[in-house]
């Protein structure tokens, strides 16, 4: 219903034959109410053309939400155009004057928007948190607990246009020339910002976020996606990262301003098979309501997505790889390479349900038939049937919004209605995006809750944990 919504906007990333790897990695979809009108609008990340990093005729979308699934393009005159390679969109009110700010993650270098009071217009604002590089993705949260969010950047590879890896020349993948990297490519250095007198300062050293190689030298990652959540349960948030081709990372908050890593022994590093994958996205939520977090990750084609279900304590902290038995490995996620993902309960039957949205990075396998992939691909949505997760993969019967075959990248999700059912948008490679109406036959109730918080800094409660009581 994209079209008919009022949604003009078209994703681009660079050529069709994606010669270099930020063209295989897309763009995000941010959902905000960014007037203070009690629903949710939409800003569209874009990207464009590499060698065109400013001043392009691309440009990122914003979108206000005029009820009744209908959106009016108010991009022009916003000051969100941000006509420069766009990778993640992100919101923070960051003045704490109420109206929620934008932050733009790209290649180049990131940027902050002051909302003007939900007027239609933001102001590119210098506070600091620039990351020059290519950003891939980025986390607020409150990591001193000091009452304001703080931000931790992941940035992807060290990639440089002008002397682009393997002298220019395509790399071979199953009998594919396509583009190269991650591997052979630098790993880039992740940052972390404090927040601090109205600024993003860089304090990645002092909270411990610097990984450090056997010589104590700082070494990087290929960090595509990251979460925040108190996954040890003592009160304060831990960062987990989704790593491309290495071992993923879980930063434990020790609660005095400083970090550990300890992605290895909580269990979180690699698979069950003792394998590192290739993480893309992920997400965090209580998948079995025993009151813990736990951690979905998507991953790579021929390989397969993870669920690990958090099976410790405060005191002995460790996870568990389920992905295979409860019905999520094999075929049911190893044909796929997969994005974005959202952990809810769209049909309000008490139960989690995962929806992953797919498409590979290189288009030459597009019909070619013994490959087990394709660079287009369907989304994915598997409903839980019990606490003892079991999953019924749905999409087949979900209807027309899942019967699409897209390169799907970037999903947000929420209450676009306000029927009391999540809705997704969905952001496609070279292509429109999908907004996805659920329509799901409620099975019970459901409850609403907004959070707002006493400390300024963090008005939306990030971090708050709330129970509920049947």
């Amino acid at each position: 219903m994209t079209r008919k919504a009022g949604i003009r906007f078209r994703n681009k990333a660079g050529t069709a034959s994606k010669l270099w790897i930020p063209e295989t990695i897309g763009q995000g979809v941010l959902l905000f109410d960014f007037d203070n009108d009690g629903d949710l609008d939409i800003y569209f990340a874009n990207g464009g053309e590499l060698r065109e990093k400013t001043g392009g005729i691309y440009h990122n979308a914003l979108y206000r939400n005029d009820g009744n699934w209908t959106f009016k393009d108010i991009t022009e005159g916003s000051g969100l155009e941000c006509s420069s390679w766009s990778s993640g969109v992100y919101t923070v009110d960051f003045d704490a004057d109420g109206f929620d700010d934008v932050y733009v993650t790209g290649f180049g270098k990131n940027r902050f928007f002051r909302n003007e009071k939900g007027s239609g217009r933001f102001e590119e604002v210098h506070i600091g948190g620039e990351a020059p590089g290519y950003s891939s993705s980025a986390a607020f949260f409150d990591a001193d607990q000091d009452g304001d969010l703080d931000l931790y950047v992941g940035n992807y590879v060290d990639f440089d246009l002008e002397h682009p890896p393997n002298e220019g020349n395509p790399c071979e993948w199953k009998g594919l020339s396509v583009c190269c990297g991650p591997r052979g490519l630098g790993e880039a250095l992740d940052n972390f910002y404090e927040f601090k007198d109205g600024r993003y300062v860089e304090a990645t050293e002092r909270f411990g976020f610097a990984l450090k190689d056997h010589r104590g030298q700082r070494k990087g990652s290929y960090t595509l996606g990251m979460v925040t959540s108190d996954f040890d349960g003592d009160g304060d948030q831990d960062l987990y990262v989704a790593v491309d081709s290495r071992p993923n990372l879980l930063f434990e908050n020790l609660g005095n301003g400083h970090f550990r890593e300890v992605a290895q022994e909580w269990q979180v590093a690699v698979n069950i098979d003792a394998l590192e994958q290739a993480g893309m996205g992920v997400s965090s939520a209580d998948m079995n309501a025993d009151g813990k977090m736990d951690i979905f990750v998507t991953n790579f084609s021929h390989d397969t997505n993870t669920l690990y279900i958090n099976a410790g304590t405060p005191q002995n902290m460790f996870f568990d790889d389920i992905t295979t038995r409860v019905g999520l490995g094999g075929e049911a996620s190893y044909h796929w390479l997969s994005w974005g993902n959202v952990l809810q309960d769209f049909n309000c039957d008490g139960y989690m349900d995962i929806f992953v949205a797919s498409g590979h990075v290189y288009p030459q396998a597009e019909g070619v038939l013994d490959l087990g992939t394709n660079y287009r691909q369907p989304n994915q949505l598997f409903l839980g049937k019990s606490y003892e997760l079991e999953f019924d993969d749905a999409a087949s019967k979900a209807g027309p919004g899942l019967a699409i075959v897209k390169v799907s990248r970037g999903v947000s999700f929420g209450d676009i209605d306000r029927d009391g059912l999540v809705d997704l948008v969905v952001v496609n490679l070279d292509d429109w995006p999908d907004l996805i109406r659920n329509e799901c036959e409620v099975q019970g109730g459901w409850i609403g809750v907004q959070l707002t918080s006493k400390q300024a800094g963090n008005r939306h409660a990030v971090g708050a944990r709330v129970t509920v009581l049947l």
